[in-house]
């Protein structure tokens, strides 16, 4: 309440920097599933003001409202989102030569939270335009804005064979191996399941360096996997064509599965049927360890999550 007084009273002072920063904040300060009636209204008359004539926002501002707006469980065809969320997305055309790579990878996952086609109208220039700036900028991605623009582009129905995605994904594999270091378990695994997704040739360059790099940072990291992270992981590898017998795939592998028992805890229903179900695709035997171990952890708490 003491913010909503504060913003009625003081908007027509606020300059852009103000209200970039109030909505940015206000991410931290709203839980992103329940938001109340009141909560709500706030929200939507700080929403009225982004199209203002008088705002003049760059492309860190339009990424952060972006990126704060798709977090939450609103509708971005309802108003007023859409009429704010149609203003910066013209803003992206007219000023994509100035984004910077984070910038690029933070829109383009906002975008990509919400169901919207990346053909469909206004989303689709600003789109085709950030995608076209990667492999421009794509020297100064660091990791996590590698995993996320894989990430975002992973979830749209796009083809890597069409031009403009095949250039830009092209150019965020190569630099994978440069970047490896960056990359903490999430990223590891959100970049792997990006790539699970299309029709790639593995053994084949950039793809073979980057995934090979990804897959050995497995076994260093595995200890902090989450129970989500090692379902998808091993649901990645799973879809690719990997022999047990390549050392990297065999060590990534165990890594997860001996990481299982210390997680299984944590796993919900659909991690669990996922986890065994990837197990199933490869030729192992269950009654051997850490096979064994694993496969009975996952087993023994489907009761338990069955009656929660």
């Amino acid at each position: 309440p003491k913010l909503f007084n504060f913003f009625t009273q003081e908007k027509e002072q606020f300059d852009v920097v103000n209200l970039a920063t109030l909505i940015y904040n206000l991410n931290k300060l709203i839980p992103r599933k329940i938001i109340h009636a009141e909560t709500k209204h706030f929200i939507e008359e700080v929403v009225r003001f982004i199209p203002s004539p008088r705002f003049r926002f760059d492309g860190q501002s339009i990424a952060n409202i972006l990126l704060t707006l798709s977090k939450w469980t609103l509708s971005i065809h309802e108003t007023p989102y859409r009429e704010a969320i149609n203003h910066l997305t013209v803003l992206i055309f007219e000023q994509i030569d100035t984004f910077n790579a984070k910038e690029i990878a933070t829109i383009l996952n906002a975008f990509s939270k919400w169901r919207i086609s990346p053909d469909e109208k206004p989303y689709k220039e600003a789109i085709h335009c950030l995608v076209q700036a990667i492999p421009k900028r794509v020297n100064t991605f660091i990791a996590q804005d590698i995993t996320n623009s894989l990430n975002a582009l992973s979830k749209w129905d796009i083809s890597r064979h069409e031009p403009l995605y095949r250039a830009s994904i092209l150019a965020l594999v190569g630099v994978i191996p440069q970047r490896i270091e960056q990359f903490n378990t999430q990223g590891t695994v959100n970049s792997l399941n990006a790539l699970s997704k299309w029709d790639i040739p593995i053994h084949e360059p950039p793809y073979q360096a980057a995934i090979c790099r990804l897959v050995l940072s497995i076994p260093r990291q595995a200890t902090l996997f989450t129970a989500q992270g090692i379902s998808n992981s091993l649901n990645a590898l799973s879809k690719w064509n990997l022999t047990l017998e390549e050392t990297s795939h065999t060590k990534a592998i165990l890594s997860l599965i001996q990481a299982i028992p210390q997680q299984a805890n944590t796993f919900n229903m659909q991690a669990i049927g996922n986890t065994l179900n990837t197990l199933s695709k490869w030729p192992i035997s269950p009654n051997k360890t850490p096979y064994q171990e694993a496969i009975f952890c996952l087993v023994s708490i489907i009761p338990e999550k069955i009656t929660t």
